[in-house]
């Protein structure tokens, strides 16, 4: 519904990270970053903290998801295939490579037991069908066989990114139909009882995924930049609210300014930083204002973009203010 915005990860653009995933028991988060242009899995706590590096090979490493014991399944090599998918424990050990169909795509093991679920594409690397496996002792594969059958007239780029719904019984896909045209479809997991979500010729849906009782499949509208969501029994779609909604809270334990809640000024002759858990602002008595507003400013201000009434609430306190020193400390709304 918007409420509880936390920010987990604050690198500027250190790090560029996508396609986070919890672990299996909500702890952990594995995720895809790039640092100093090097595409790696990472991990972390449910709370940012504790972050760990998986992989570090040269090769890019994406879209990692995780197995129902804890391990994580991830594509090496992404829009440069010959690409294949990997297997790895969650602390950087054992790592292999999944004997599976073609150039794998998009692995994604079941919530429950040993199947796992993948995009097989040609050599090309231009036409995808989704396959099933089994997942056995050792990371052997057994059992590997296609459950869809897109239609191939040239144009057509096939199915992609295969995600289990959260019961294991049916997987949500995207079919490329060509002509910048992606749509939503189910299938069980045997392959039968294939049903279209969408059919929308002048809009393309990306990253489909489950809502957690399985009701619906969310995804974003690429047209409107919209998250949104389909209903798998009526195909009736709604816009999800993205929108954040109160409250917020910051307590500033952190090193480093959440960017997603405030902005900064930072006016020579003085200082503004989080420091033990809380917002320090100090300017020298010798300070010089100047600038466009004559003057010398030290805030963290609001990013906020609430519609309709609200209110702040502030712990404060003048740790060190000179009488009649010639600087004014305020909190204001403007």
């Amino acid at each position: 519904d918007g409420t509880g915005l936390r920010r987990l990860t604050f690198d500027g653009e250190d790090y560029r990270e996508r396609v986070a995933t919890w672990s299996p028991d909500g702890t952990r988060i594995a995720f895809a970053a790039s640092h100093d242009g090097n595409v790696d899995i990472y991990t972390m706590d449910a709370n940012g903290g504790d972050r760990r590096r998986i992989t570090t090979d040269p090769a890019r490493d994406d879209y990692p998801e995780w197995t129902s014991d804890g391990r994580i399944a991830f594509m090496r090599n992404l829009f440069a295939c010959p690409c294949s998918e990997w297997i790895v424990n969650a602390d950087g050990s054992n790592l292999q490579q999944l004997s599976l169909a073609g150039n794998a795509s998009a692995a994604e093991p079941a919530p429950h037991g040993d199947r796992i679920a993948y995009a097989s594409f040609d050599p090309s690397g231009t036409f995808g069908v989704l396959h099933v496996a089994t997942l056995g002792p050792g990371n052997t594969v057994s059992g590997d066989r296609a459950i869809t059958t897109p239609p191939h007239d040239g144009q057509d780029q096939g199915d992609f990114e295969p995600h289990w719904s959260p019961n294991g019984s049916d997987i949500v896909f995207l079919r490329d139909h060509g002509n910048v045209d992606n749509d939503i479809f189910v299938v069980h997991s045997d392959g039968s009882g294939l049903k279209r979500l969408t059919t929308t010729p002048n809009r393309v849906e990306f990253w489909a995924n489950w809502s957690s009782d399985g009701k619906e499949v969310l995804f974003q509208d690429a047209s409107s930049g919209k998250l949104k969501a389909v209903s798998v029994d009526t195909l009736a779609e709604r816009t999800v609210s993205t929108t954040p909604r109160a409250p917020f809270t910051d307590d500033f334990s952190g090193a480093t300014r959440d960017s997603s809640l405030w902005h900064q000024i930072n006016d020579p002759g003085g200082s503004i930083a989080q420091v033990g858990g809380r917002l320090v602002a100090s300017i020298a008595g010798s300070a010089v204002p100047g600038g466009q507003f004559d003057q010398v400013d030290e805030h963290f201000g609001s990013q906020c973009s609430i519609h309709g009434d609200f209110d702040y609430q502030v712990d404060y306190e003048l740790l060190k203010w000179p009488h009649l020193g010639g600087f004014r400390a305020n909190l204001a709304a403007f």
